[in-house]
């Protein structure tokens, strides 16, 4: 036995939820690896005390009926603590991960602090074919000829194990040396991906997200937080889609159906096995909080130099207003005319006019004295 062997051990875990609520897992499973062997599994059925989705049924089959007389969660947690506690978690992508933390929290119980390895980012370390897509549980076990009942709980835990183990003997690597490798760089990338690599080591490191639905902040702002997690933004959900983000839904533009066309269609990908992950917005959050922040260079000091008084400015010079060359001045400065002073200024040529025409002046007099007083006028505002 190869040295490295010995130090493969670690606990494999797997949930089932109800519906797209991470926090409603309806079954758990674990599988206990020791020495790069299968030791022992766990699982049981739990009662989400909430209400089946039909596309989350059709996936694993387990419906209200099986779970009725199942514990809740918050019953079952103390065993999954003992089984957990102290080991490497191993979970393939990082929805178990968040739903057991969820479904901690909804219990009012405190968030487990375990050490997790997602076995899905070993995977992309580990085969080229995998490093950007097809990394889902059901492919890369028939890539490597592993035999599992998909979507039970206690089967996929199995899985996921296996998988790491492959992922071991492959580079003969001991475990602490796998968890590292889980942590780097991606050494495989494509030509065109080359200019825009997203961060590597981020929470949704190479993940695909697609949002739907109302969310608590603007979409803009949601695609940046994805971006710097790691992950690539698309618009729509297609065969390369590996997270899909659900807000509150609007049922108008859903022709009053509860879930939007991007939900229905990650389902039915879901179903045909696609490994895509149907979260909702506060997991999102979750899942990003951990995401590096983008490092502010600090701006380099400026050279002390001897501080300057402030040079006053010069007081604006009033410029008088004159009527004509000859006239004199008749308003010092146009701004400071009040308002009756300048109401009358206004009506000034009309009175002027009106007065002409008491006099018998003609028309042609009177429009070219009304003119004048109006230029003037105008000429006196400024």
């Amino acid at each position: 036995m190869d040295s490295y062997v010995s130090s493969l051990s670690f606990v494999a875990v797997d949930v089932e939820t109800a519906n797209s609520d991470v926090s409603s897992i309806c079954q758990v499973g674990v599988a206990i690896f020791e020495g790069g062997e299968l030791r022992d599994t766990w699982q049981t059925l739990v009662n989400p005390k909430s209400s089946f989705d039909g596309m989350n049924v059709s996936i694993h089959g387990i419906t209200e009926k099986h779970v009725r007389k199942a514990p809740v969660f918050k019953t079952i947690a103390p065993k999954l603590r003992d089984l957990l506690e102290g080991r490497v978690v191993v979970s393939h992508t990082a929805f178990d991960r968040s739903s057991l933390t969820r479904a901690h929290e909804e219990a009012g119980l405190t968030a487990p602090t375990w050490e997790w390895l997602d076995s899905a980012k070993v995977v992309r370390r580990t085969w080229p074919q995998f490093s950007r897509r097809g990394y889902g549980l059901a492919p890369v076990a028939e890539h490597l000829k592993i035999k599992f009942e998909h979507h039970d709980a206690l089967e996929d835990a199995r899985a996921s194990g296996e998988i790491l183990l492959a992922c071991a003997h492959e580079h003969k690597l001991p475990l602490p040396d796998i968890v590292k490798l889980s942590k780097r760089r991606i050494p495989f990338s494509e030509p065109k991906l080359a200019a825009q690599t997203p961060r590597e080591l981020g929470s949704l490191s190479g993940e695909v997200v697609v949002f739907t639905g109302s969310l608590n902040t603007s979409r803009m702002e949601a695609a940046n937080q994805a971006g710097l997690a790691g992950a690539t933004v698309a618009n729509n959900v297609t065969k390369k889609t590996t997270v899909l983000v659900v807000g509150d839904q609007d049922l108008l533009r859903t022709n009053g159906e509860e879930k939007s066309g991007k939900h229905r269609k990650a389902e039915e990908y879901k179903a045909r096995g696609q490994a895509i992950e149907i979260i909702g917005e506060a997991e999102f959050q979750r899942l990003v909080e951990v995401a590096p922040k983008p490092r502010k260079s600090s701006p380099k000091p400026k050279p002390q130099t001897a501080a300057r008084p402030a040079k006053e400015a010069p007081p604006r010079a009033r410029q008088p207003v004159y009527l004509d060359a000859s006239s004199g001045p008749v308003i010092e400065d146009a701004r400071e005319v009040g308002p009756g002073l300048g109401l009358g200024i206004v009506v000034f040529p009309y009175i002027f006019a009106w007065f002409l025409l008491k006099k018998g002046y003609s028309a042609k007099a009177r429009v070219l004295a009304f003119l004048w007083m109006g230029w003037v006028v105008w000429t006196a505002m400024g």
